[in-house]
């Protein structure tokens, strides 16, 4: 089963994810015929980004995905993106552990995860404190649904989770203790379910 984010879905939505899961089954097949014709130009055969939130991750994706001439609007919410003879898995635990991908990007954790052999990593760290701030800045700015889904392609995840953390007017310390700890310490928790520094 493909991992979709955990969102409530609607009802055209649940109408709607039959369709998207057998698209999705196609482009894996796909995948697999055009994956080999992009390599890494090393021993590696594809390249996988830890992405953990707001360490200027989606930048890090946005060079790669420009290789193709693409963008955060063009990627949008796929699964898999073809262009040029690349082929780009984005948030699929399913397709990143295929890997039938010259590049792929999740929020999954890597103790989650069964990467493939000769699978080059790449992680953005940043100071923990910047970083949560950041997130709360984005979550503040993501709970104002009209100017969110304006600019950020991925505005309604963002919106709902946001929704969880702002019912009421919330100070950063309010928030602070209503954010899960993962989402508080992902930098660690994106490597050790234990919270490990070692």
């Amino acid at each position: 089963m493909y991992m979709y984010r955990n969102i409530s879905l609607s009802l055209p939505d649940q109408i709607k994810m039959p369709f998207r899961m057998t698209r999705d089954l196609a482009n894996e097949v796909r995948a697999n015929f055009v994956s080999g014709g992009i390599t890494t130009g090393s021993q590696y055969k594809r390249i996988y980004h830890y992405h953990i939130r707001k360490t200027a991750g989606t930048s890090l994706n946005a060079a790669f995905w420009n290789l193709a001439g693409l963008d955060m609007l063009a990627i949008g919410r796929s699964l898999y993106k073809f262009k040029d003879g690349y082929v780009f898995v984005l948030n699929s635990k399913r397709a990143i552990e295929s890997g039938n991908y010259f590049f792929a990007n999740s929020h999954t954790p890597a103790h989650k995860l069964q990467l493939p052999p000769d699978t080059f990593t790449i992680t953005v760290l940043r100071s923990p404190i910047e970083r949560v701030l950041s997130f709360y800045r984005y979550m503040r700015f993501a709970y104002d649904k009209q100017t969110s889904r304006n600019v950020d392609p991925l505005w309604k995840e963002a919106y709902s989770e946001a929704q969880n953390y702002f019912k009421s007017s919330v100070s950063f310390q309010e928030f602070l203790t209503q954010v899960p700890y993962c989402n508080l310490s992902s930098q660690l928790y994106m490597f050790s379910q234990e919270y490990n520094m070692e």
